[in-house]
């Protein structure tokens, strides 16, 4: 098993939902452009990629390096996180495995963190994160419905390629 984070890694995010409610589920799609105030800080890139896809023919693809940030403002986020079971599916494609980890996050407009969850990187092939806020990543009852931004935070070192993919809003 090769654990060297300076590897190339590919994580294929297809049906990124933003809630386990099928109240307020969204699927998010990357079929055609890069979603409007999607951004990369610190290093790293965002483009659109028919190299891979779960659900359509085209992906997001994250090209990152150490300590990158994909901040990805959603309308859709505030109201999932005012539910009780609201919270994110992610299927991830991971190509190598590495010790390594990406974190997910969910802020505020004002930029305050509310809530987080690391995912391990230590497996070959594709993996499902189904984690709700309050439960899994300890959203506070009192912070329900003020988070308004998604951050996935790359590894501490290292660089690689990550695609997020999705079809079908």
């Amino acid at each position: 098993m090769r654990t060297n984070t300076y590897n190339t890694i590919l994580f294929l995010v297809a049906t990124l939902f933003l809630s386990v409610s099928t109240l307020h589920a969204a699927v998010l799609s990357f079929e055609s452009t890069v979603p409007s105030g999607w951004t990369t800080t610190n290093g790293g890139n965002l483009t659109i990629s028919q190299d891979k896809a779960k659900l359509g023919s085209s992906s997001l693809c994250w090209q990152w390096s150490a300590g990158s940030v994909l901040t990805a403002p959603e309308s859709t986020i505030q109201s999932t996180s005012s539910d009780n079971n609201g919270g994110i599916t992610v299927w991830i494609y991971n190509t190598i495995a590495s010790d390594a980890s990406i974190t997910i996050s969910f802020h505020t407009a004002s930029g305050e963190s509310k809530c987080s969850m690391p995912f391990k990187l230590n497996y070959q092939g594709w993996r499902c994160l189904w984690a709700r806020y309050r439960e899994d990543m300890g959203l506070a009852n009192a912070a329900k419905g003020t988070i308004t931004t998604m951050k996935i935070t790359a590894p501490s070192s290292g660089s690689g390629r990550s695609i997020l993919i999705t079809s079908n809003l």
